[in-house]
């Protein structure tokens, strides 16, 4: 049998992602919270939303307004197509060059299955004739490579907690594929180095499980060291930042990181003010978190926070925590046998092992020099599946996601 190794390297420093402390930027033009956002370019979109929240048939302010955060000039603009009706609770993708909407909670309390798209600079939004299969709201979605994406879980009409995934093209319109291991809705979503993430969220109650999609079959991913619902994920290169959302203590200020290097979600520094609901983006050099809500209150916020992202270069700062360990692997993909190698900086006892996601241990080697290294040949202990490669240096640890097929 063929077998292919994909070593998903997620290369992340164990210390502070910000150059900078975050700091206030400009003021929305409509404040608002459950709106759609979506980075295209230097410029950071957000859509529709309400104003407040409430039960029941209350008007909550529903917003079909689109303005654009411009972070090279701080500042808000507007006079962008609105949407074509009031809109909150959508599931927003990036797909190509188009911004497409799916689902959400309409202006008279009920629950849509509309798809829109818009391409920025260009024209109205369109009402597609693809719908979902479903009426649905908090469903959130994550692209895909090759110009498609999954819409993923949230609450239909009767209020059922949704594990539902579709797969959804422009071409080819809406196909399921395996459901999640956990029904959840508003949970934060995004990319990790091609994989799908999908955590936290609410069933009843917020979750901290994470669940990452690996060859069309969901796996267990990191826990979240609290577990959250209504969070903001950006992308960042080959990681995963996630901001504030709401607990069983309300709402927060935390900001994670997915990071392979510990296997876990890595504390940065936090925001500046508990939100949840918000919109944001990873654009321009920044991460930004634009409105939402705080921790008191229904009415939505207009305010804004931003901090600059570090560039290349400045991963020469010191370092809070142990000396990172450089990993290399090659050949990617393999079909006989692939070299696992790591520079420790310190020389010094090193051990490689590749485990199964139960913490199984399939295969080790060990050494005492500057360079780690291993040599893996798949075997009858090796099958197909997910494995995590751990590597061992004097106490500190980084496990790299490994994918193999």
């Amino acid at each position: 049998m063929r077998r292919t190794l994909i070593v998903l390297v997620l290369a992340f420093p164990a210390w502070p992602l910000f150059a900078t402390a975050w700091h206030p930027c400009a003021r929305m033009i409509t404040p608002r919270m459950d709106a759609a956002s979506a980075v295209k370019g230097d410029t950071l979109y957000v859509m529709g939303g309400r104003v407040r929240s409430g039960s029941g048939t209350g008007d909550q302010g529903l917003q079909s307004v689109v303005e654009a955060y411009l972070p090279a000039e701080d500042r808000w603009v507007g006079g962008f197509p609105g949407l074509p009706a009031p809109r909150a609770d959508m599931a927003c993708a990036l797909i190509g060059q188009r911004i497409y909407l799916f689902g959400g909670s309409t202006a008279d309390n009920t629950l849509s299955a509309t798809v829109w798209s818009w391409r920025p600079g260009e024209g109205t939004w369109v009402v597609h004739a693809d719908t979902l299969p479903v009426a649905l709201r908090g469903a959130c979605a994550v692209v895909l490579d090759g110009g498609s994406a999954l819409v993923v879980g949230g609450l239909d009409a009767s209020g059922e907690f949704l594990a539902t995934v579709y797969r959804y093209g422009p071409a080819t319109g809406f196909a399921l594929e395996q459901a999640l291991s956990q029904a959840r809705s508003v949970a934060a979503a995004g990319g990790v180095m091609g994989s799908p993430v999908i955590t936290g969220g609410y069933f009843h109650g917020p979750l901290r499980t994470t669940e990452v999609f690996s060859d069309r079959t969901w796996v267990e991913g990191p826990g979240l060291p609290s577990a959250r619902g209504s969070a903001l994920a950006c992308e960042f290169g080959s990681s995963l930042i996630l901001m504030g959302g709401e607990g069983t203590e309300g709402a927060s200020r935390d900001v994670l990181v997915m990071s392979s290097i510990t296997g876990a979600w890595v504390p940065l520094e936090n925001m500046g003010v508990a939100r949840s609901r918000m919109a944001g983006g990873t654009v321009g050099g920044y991460v930004v978190a634009a409105g939402g809500t705080g921790p008191v209150g229904y009415e939505a916020t207009g305010t804004c926070e931003r901090a600059d992202l570090e560039t290349v270069d400045a991963l020469a700062h010191e370092p809070v925590g142990p000396p990172p360990l450089l990993l290399s692997v090659w050949p990617n993909p393999f079909r006989h046998e692939v070299e696992i190698s790591a520079s420790l900086r310190v020389a010094g006892r090193w051990s490689i092992a590749l485990h199964s996601l139960d913490g199984r241990m399939v295969c080790r080697t060990e050494g005492m020099s500057h360079e780690a290294y291993a040599r893996f040949r798949p075997g009858a202990d090796m099958p197909t599946g997910v494995y995590m490669v751990s590597i061992d240096a004097d106490g500190h640890v980084a496990r790299p996601i490994m994918r193999i097929r």
